[in-house]
Order: structure tokens, then C-alpha cells, then sequence
């Protein structure tokens, strides 16, 4: 039976709240507004959305493997360009610690009803382009994050 995204959203977004303020440079303001969906409005930066992009299928597979892949958008603010492109980076760097201290600890083991994650990567980190608006700075990183499981 294939399995839908919602969970692997709710796990990824647990396990990134959990382990975000330990990987987190000490100089860098921790996150403060998390989400499901980004509408391109941002109330508070820094900030971090888990969206579903999409669920594959494998037909070959003996039993039925899903792939579910994860966009990981986060919105970084500043007055410098360096100073948010560093600070992008850093978030970014940060997210991925997490996710991989996440998946050391197990967290991303029942990720799925029904199945068995067999697989967590980050596929891809894209920086983005620079924003400027009112004076001020923005980047919106994002992350491809994904999760791969069978069915047991």
C-alpha cells in the first residue's frame, strides 16, 4: 500500500526543531518561525518551511519503494550582502547537521506507516539569489531532502 507524504513532512520537521539549536552556530539567531508551506510572506527571519514535493514509485522493486522528496526553504535577512550570504550558508550547514544528526539517532525510523526508511540524503543545497526590498537583504535557501523507505 503506498504510503503519502503528510508523515515524512511531520518527521522531517520534528527531527530539523529538535537538533536545529545544537548545530546552529553560536553567532547565528535561532529560527523563529517554522512551517508547512512558504507563501512567500515571511512574518519573522529567520525562518524554515518543510514542503512535499513530490512521492516516486519504484514498479520494479520486489516491494513497493517510495522516494519522498522534501523541499527545505529557509529566509535569512540582513543589511550586507556578505553578511547574508554568509548567513545563508550557515543555515543551510546547519539544517544538514541536523538532518544527519536526526537519522544517526534514529529519528527518521518510523517516518512511515507500513514501511522501513532505508534511505535519508540531502540531495541538493541551491542558495538562491539575492533579494533586496525597503533597504534590507533577503536569501531563500533550499534544501532537496529525501526519504526513501519500502514497504515491510
Amino acid at each position: 500500500m503506498a504510503e503519502y507524504i503528510k508523515p515524512v513532512i511531520d518527521r522531517v520537521l520534528a527531527v530539523i526543531e529538535k537538533y536545529l539549536p545544537t548545530t546552529l552556530p553560536a553567532d547565528r539567531a535561532p529560527v523563529r518561525e517554522f512551517g508547512r508551506q512558504f507563501t512567500g510572506v515571511v512574518a519573522a527571519m529567520p525562518a524554515l518551511y518543510v514542503m512535499p514535493v513530490r512521492t516516486g514509485f519504484d514498479p520494479d522493486a520486489q516491494y513497493l519503494h517510495q522516494a519522498h522528496q522534501v523541499q527545505i526553504k529557509l529566509a535569512v535577512s540582513g543589511s550586507e550582502m556578505g553578511d547574508v550570504t554568509d548567513a545563508a550558508m550557515d543555515y543551510v550547514r546547519a539544517v544538514d547537521l541536523a538532518i544527519a544528526a536526526g537519522e544517526a539517532a534514529g529519528e527518521f525510523a518510523n517516518a512511515v506507516t507500513g514501511g522501513v526508511v532505508s534511505r535519508v540524503f540531502i540531495a541538493s543545497h541551491d542558495y538562491g539569489p539575492l533579494f533586496e526590498r525597503g533597504g534590507g537583504l533577503a536569501r531563500f535557501p533550499e534544501i532537496e531532502l529525501i526519504v526513501e523507505a519500502a514497504e515491510q
